[in-house]
């Protein structure tokens, strides 16, 4: 599999929960809605206001996140502040861990992936393809893709 991009922060503010839309795409719930980011650019590509703070698009059960697309009703697995996980290790051999300052993802060849945020911790791991890693703390969404 190719080597991984640099590491992308994209400022969120409130973020409370993380999923996996597919390999390209990253679903980020916050305070005041949720938001699809393109996993490769950090850009966003979508966005569902919530004003009235209703976390209308959370379900507790399984962690979940729901948006209406052209497709219809779109529910994903998401972590974060109220609960759920996501993959901890890729087919490949990479693997991640939460460490003092932050998270390092570590490879087989024992190459790292290290990010620091002194921030709240929300969630952190991989894509269900191993193609994108994620860390997200109150504020931030760390994104590293390949």
């Amino acid at each position: 599999m190719a080597g991984w991009g640099p590491v992308q922060s994209v400022a969120i503010g409130g973020l409370v929960a993380v999923g996996f839309i597919d390999e390209q795409r990253v679903i980020v719930g916050s305070h005041s809605g949720l938001g699809i980011i393109d996993a490769p650019s950090g850009t966003s590509v979508e966005r569902v206001s919530d004003v009235a703070g209703s976390y209308e698009w959370f379900s507790e059960t399984p962690p979940s996140a729901t948006w209406v697309d052209l497709e219809g009703v779109q529910t994903v697995p998401v972590a974060g502040l109220w609960g759920g996980s996501l993959l901890d290790s890729t087919a490949d051999g990479w693997r991640c861990s939460r460490s003092a300052t932050g998270a390092v993802v570590r490879g087989p060849s024992e190459s790292t992936i290290d990010i620091a945020d002194a921030e709240e911790f929300r969630a952190f791991g991989f894509s269900p393809g191993g193609r994108v890693f994620v860390y997200a703390s109150s504020p931030t969404l760390y994104l590293v893709s390949r």
